[in-house]
């Protein structure tokens, strides 16, 4: 499918919270006038032709191919118009954020975890992603999560020797332990804030050479309800809720380039359990309080188009939930 996709399409990413310029908003509402009921949806693929009007729906290859054959059957109008030009320019408030200058784009990684019969750990089968939609495999979640450079900076001493302890700022650690430091399936990750009872991230210095530092990271939170007071909570809903109870260990590795001044690896991995009254599996919150073993991976994020966009918990986003993605308290 991917094949079929890139020789006959143009695939793009339409974001509904940020349209983009003003040309592009133009475009998108060309496809909801164009759409019968006015509505076109959102976490689905569609077909559209370069005039803005709708062609279909698709989610599996047999319907990408009559849906490509509805298309060649529109009119040249439609499949060649007369584009209209970007003249330039757009309301920062109106645009998605960028990465801070110098900053680091980490990508943190979330599967739903289980035992099975004999104790062993595993991706837990037949579960429901965060939105209901019903999954016959385990689904891997990712997240971004943005440092700025006074924050990568702060890890590399001006004159590193072993031993020497350095740590992770403040606002950086309640970003990853408040946002993303839990079951992602139990909770919706990067818009909830969950309050940090504990934590800590630090390092010490492992090894220094001419042309590399490195450094062993090492840390744990707690945020949510201590679990032993999960079942006073009488919400019944999971958004923003307080029922959940995550405690990871952290463990990592960040190595350094002294020449070029630059992080060549920085690699986290976190596991502890969540401990929550939402049951993965039917998606009703109730007795009794059920615990998840919980991992996360954390990694530098390659530079392709798709890790160039801000974080679910961005700042953009978080004015609604009362957050500040930068300030974290």
């Amino acid at each position: 499918m991917v094949t079929f996709v890139r020789d006959h399409f143009v695939p793009v990413i339409v974001d509904a919270y940020i349209m983009g310029t003003e040309v592009e908003k133009r475009y998108y509402g060309k496809l909801l006038e164009s759409k019968d009921d006015g509505y076109i949806g959102t976490n689905l693929l569609f077909v559209a032709a370069p005039s803005g009007k709708f062609v279909g729906y698709t989610d599996n290859l047999h319907e990408l191919r009559d849906v490509l054959g509805q298309y060649r059957r529109l009119p040249e109008s439609d499949r060649k118009p007369s584009l209209e030009k970007y003249p330039g320019g757009q309301n920062p408030a109106e645009t998605p954020p960028a990465p801070p200058p110098g900053g680091l784009t980490l990508i943190v990684y979330n599967t739903p975890l289980e035992r099975n019969g004999e104790g062993k750990l595993i991706r837990a089968p037949n579960q429901h992603s965060i939105d209901s939609w019903p999954l016959e495999k385990p689904m891997t979640f990712n997240e971004l999560l943005w440092l700025t450079r006074e924050e990568w900076r702060a890890l590399i001493p001006p004159h590193p020797e072993r031993g020497r302890e350095v740590r992770v700022p403040e606002p950086a650690r309640r970003r990853l332990f408040q946002l993303l430091g839990y079951d992602w399936n139990s909770a919706n990750a990067g818009l909830a804030a969950f309050p940090l009872r504990e934590g800590d991230l630090a390092g010490h210095v492992e090894e220094v050479t001419p042309r590399e530092l490195r450094i062993r990271l090492q840390g744990y939170s707690k945020v949510g309800l201590p679990p032993q007071g999960l079942n006073s909570c009488a919400h019944e809903d999971y958004w923003g809720c307080e029922h959940l109870s995550g405690e990871l260990n952290f463990r990592g590795t960040l190595r350094y380039d002294r020449a070029r001044q630059s992080v060549l690896e920085l690699s986290i991995v976190a596991f502890g359990e969540t401990a929550t009254k939402f049951d993965r599996r039917t998606r009703k919150s109730g007795n009794p309080v059920k615990r998840y073993p919980t991992g996360l991976v954390i990694e530098l994020a390659s530079d392709c188009p798709a890790n160039r966009t801000w974080p679910v918990g961005a700042e953009a986003r978080m004015k609604d939930f009362g957050l500040d993605y930068w300030n974290m308290r």
